[in-house]
Parts: structure tokens; sequence; C-alpha cells
């Protein structure tokens, strides 16, 4: 592991504040962690000035019951806390777009702001990265205003990326009466040209209660997304074939997941996929360069222990800003 950097941003130290004076556990393993770069093929040194990777997580309810979460790696190999093992997986990449956070609230100090669980458990996973070598930062919006609460995170490489807090990031209220988890719009800056990142992070309602009620709401408001450098990703709960009419006809974006990425709860004859749910969207002024899936099952070796992680694996995109 390499020396935490020294220099933290103002999130991070409000929230190691928190740590102090609640008495969550932040123990952290230096011994063991995930190998999940064989699964992409271009390492972070490898890669092109200018090339990232994106990657979009449901964090599975991200928040208190992992930070007491340990995961057992296969034939008890060893034990990882879930937030470190998440923190291993997130450190491929250079953005990710997480949804399900938990909006319970943190047992703060009086001389602290309370935050929620969620957003406490996000910057433990952004205190682990910052270990590895590289500075990162975190944007989290606030709760959902509908049915099923939640709030969303991005976090990204500050070596790499400045973020724009509100109001140029912020939940999309112009949806927040037709979708119930209305989504989210992060605006990022990439550091050595100043161009902006619009990234929307989704979680539509499941599939019992018609998510494409909702799909249909996004069509009837195109002009809440912005024009150019857009990704549009999340877990939809529905495949990109009922998708395609409004986000790629209307608002004029390429789905780049053709594959099923939620986990089944039991494997059956060695499948553990269920349903084809989650996807990436990008528009004009992003030039996609590869793809993939993060399968993070088979690195731990156990499908109860894995779904600690999440119940969805991680699709990623290797991208450009034109």
């Amino acid at each position: 592991m390499y020396r935490l950097g020294r220099i933290l941003n103002t999130w991070t130290i409000l929230f190691l504040a928190i740590f102090a004076l609640t008495g969550y556990k932040n123990e952290i393993s230096n011994a063991q962690s995930l190998p999940t770069g064989q699964q992409i093929q271009k390492n972070q040194k490898h890669r092109e000035k200018g090339v990232y990777r994106y990657a979009t997580s449901n964090a599975f309810n991200l928040g208190e019951s992992k930070m007491d979460s340990m995961i057992k790696m296969q034939e008890n190999a060893f034990i990882i806390p879930t937030l470190e093992a998440m923190a291993d997986i997130y450190n491929e990449f250079d953005i990710i777009g997480l949804q399900e956070l938990s909006t319970g609230q943190a047992k703060g100090g009086k001389k602290v702001k309370r935050v929620s669980t969620g957003a406490q458990a996000t910057s433990i996973i952004v205190d682990v990265l910052n270990r590895k070598g590289d500075t990162w930062g975190m944007l989290t919006s606030d709760p959902t205003v509908g049915p099923g609460k939640e709030s969303y995170a991005v976090i990204f490489r500050k070596s790499k990326f400045i973020e724009l807090h509100a109001p140029h990031s912020g939940l999309i209220k112009e949806l927040q009466d037709d979708i119930d988890r209305e989504p989210y719009h992060a605006v990022l800056k990439e550091k050595s040209t100043g161009k902006l990142l619009h990234i929307y992070l989704f979680h539509l309602r499941p599939k019992t209660k018609k998510p494409g009620l909702e799909v249909e709401a996004v069509g009837r408001n195109p002009g809440a997304f912005e024009k150019e450098n857009v990704i549009i990703s999340g877990d939809f709960n529905l495949p990109h074939q009922k998708l395609n009419n409004v986000f790629e006809g209307i608002l004029g974006l390429r789905h780049w997941v053709n594959k099923k990425t939620s986990l089944k709860e039991k494997e059956i004859n060695g499948n553990y996929m269920a349903f084809e749910y989650d996807n990436i969207f990008t528009g004009n002024g992003i030039n996609v360069q590869q793809t993939g899936i993060l399968d993070f099952v088979p690195i731990v070796g156990n499908l109860d222990e894995a779904r600690k992680i999440s119940d969805h694996l991680i699709p990623w995109i290797e991208f450009r800003i034109k």
C-alpha cells in the first residue's frame, strides 16, 4: 500500500472528524487486495494521456451495514473489509458513478454537520483510495424526494478532474415529480483542458413498478440534459432495447452494454447472472475506445460473499473527451 496523501479535500476532513466522534470503525487491512486488474486490458500507467475509464456501480445500499461488513475470500485465503474491497475495484477506474447510497443519518457530534451513512461510507472508500498513490474526490447528491429514497455519488481522481459543486451539480428537479429517484447531474472539469464532463446517474424504479413510465418522462424532458460531453449511466431495471427509443432516439445517445449485469441470489448450474439492468450511454463529444464489465464474483470466489460488494456487476468504458 502507498502512504496516505497529505492533501485531503474538505469533505474527507469533515467525514474523518465524524468517524472520530461517532466511533465507527475504519480499520483498513494492509495485507491483501483484490487482483482486479487482470480483467481489464490496459492499466493506469500505460494509457494515453487524456484517456479515462468510467464505471457505473449500484453500490447495493451503501451505508452503515457495509462499514461493519467483511468479505471472506475464496478458500478463506484472507478476509478483507467490504469497503476496502470496493476501493480495490474502483481503483481500476478514473471516475465511478454510484447509485443506492443510504440516506440514513450518521450519528455526528454537536460540532460536526450530520451526514448520511451513504456519504460516510463513500468517504471511507475515498480515504482508502487516497492510500493507493493518488488523490480522490467525491460529489454526493441530496436525498431523492420520491418513494425509495436514496442518494447518488461520483468519485474521481483529482489528478485528472476538478469537481463543480452546486449550482452546477445537483438532482434534476424537472424530473422529481415523474421519477421516484430523480437522476443526479454531476459536473467535472477535465484538469488538462478545462472541458466539462456532464455525468447523469439513474436508478429507475423496480421492474414490477413499471420503470418504462419513468423512461417516458425522460423523453418528455430532453431539455433537462446537456447536449455535449454527456455520460448517462446507472441501474435502469430494464434492458437497453426498452431504453433506446428515448435515450438514443430522443436524447441522441449510444448504449454500450448488451449483457446481463445483475446477480442472482443463488448460483444455478454455474450461472449467477440475472438481468440486463445496468448500462452506460454516451453522446456527442465522448469518444469511446473500449468497453467491458468487471465481474468480481470469480475474484472473490463465492457468490454470497461477492454480493456484499454489490448485487450488480460493474460496466465500464474507456473514453476521451473530444
